[in-house]
């Protein structure tokens, strides 16, 4: 048996959700029973459109009276603005936790143990360093997540067994082009290939918010002697 482990991930994000009408407001507008959502049980679900259409997934833990929704970091001010839109009369308060909150990542069945959940989707606990942690809902399998306090995130999650796991590399990284010619993140790909030879991705594909138009991704999955011609044509194209 390997030893537990969990790794911080920055693509997700937390939205928070309160107030006396807080679960009847959720339970009318996801795929799931929000009802079943307690402090020891946490659930997965879907925001559709009323056609059906899928929009956003996320899990929903409650913590304090509170309820957490680990959603995509780049896509929670959508999911934020849709959810504003039912909100009406309802009494409740939605706010964006993500710079407060972090999502952890613990897989296998290793972390269940360690952290005391009994292998069974969904079960959750409150974390005794601050936060709450919880079987993955869709498959036991997938191991644990955790939403933990941003400043503590880490001695939180080793004063509960788990240590850190350090990514040892990557082979894609993001870039802001928003300097190159182009209105939209596929305009400026495009320049950025006629200009330099060098191909991007823009962020658009990935995902939907305003930031999306600046960035770009490159794989440097190359050889040396790529990478260094590609950084080559890159600079003869700022001069």
């Amino acid at each position: 048996m390997g030893a537990a482990s969990f790794i911080l991930a920055d693509q997700r994000g937390a939205l928070a959700l309160c107030g006396p009408d807080a679960r009847s407001f959720l339970q009318g507008l996801v795929s799931n029973d929000v009802t079943r959502v307690a402090p020891d049980r946490a659930v997965y679900a879907a925001f559709l459109t009323p056609q059906g259409r899928y929009l956003h997934d996320f899990f929903i833990v409650e913590l304090d009276g509170v309820f957490y929704l680990d959603c995509e970091a780049a896509r929670r001010a959508d999911l934020l603005r849709r959810l504003s839109i039912y909100r009406l009369r309802s009494k409740i308060e939605l706010r964006d936790s993500t710079g407060s909150l972090a999502v952890a990542l613990a897989p296998g069945r290793e972390a269940m143990q360690t952290l005391g959940l009994p292998v069974e989707p969904g079960s959750a606990r409150r974390l005794a360093g601050g936060g709450i942690v919880y079987v993955d809902p869709r498959l036991a399998d997938l191991g644990a997540r955790a939403l933990v306090p941003r400043e503590t995130a880490e001695s939180a999650l080793a004063d509960a067994g788990l240590a850190p796991t350090v990514p040892r590399g990557s082979y894609f990284a993001l870039a802001d082009v928003s300097r190159l010619p182009g209105a939209t993140g596929d305009e400026r790909a495009m320049a950025l290939l006629e200009r330099a030879g060098v191909a991007s991705v823009p962020g658009t594909a990935f995902w939907r918010d305003g930031e999306a138009h600046r960035l770009a991704r490159f794989c440097f999955g190359k050889t040396d002697a790529d990478l260094a011609e590609a950084c080559r044509r890159l600079r003869n194209m700022q001069g």
